[in-house]
């Protein structure tokens, strides 16, 4: 079992997209039909509305979500995809926040 990845420090007044490449999972000419992306804050609760502004596909297996705001925490991204064949995939992703 792999460690989850950890996105780099982003500072609560920062905004930008961050990005999941699930180019490993697909098969050749296999698309994403679809993405959801949840966030949980370092207690456990739903962060989604607060951090994350929007999800965007690109047409090469990667998922890009853009982030913002947040608190001095570290954050918790799930990324889930389905495939144009049905498949279903996951990835996570840290997210920490901190004011430097």
């Amino acid at each position: 079992m792999s460690a989850i990845p950890s996105f780099g420090n982003k500072q609560p007044y920062e905004e930008y997209y961050v990005s999941f490449n699930f180019s490993h999972d697909l098969a050749p000419d296999e698309e994403i039909s679809s993405a959801s992306v949840t966030v949980k804050d370092a207690q456990g609760a739903d962060a989604t509305s607060t951090i994350v502004k929007s999800v965007l596909l690109a047409s090469d297996c990667r998922v890009f979500v853009f982030v913002q705001g947040g608190t001095a925490q570290t954050y918790k991204m799930t990324c889930k995809i389905v495939c144009s064949n049905t498949e279903k995939y996951e990835k996570e992703a840290y997210l920490p926040v901190s004011d430097i």
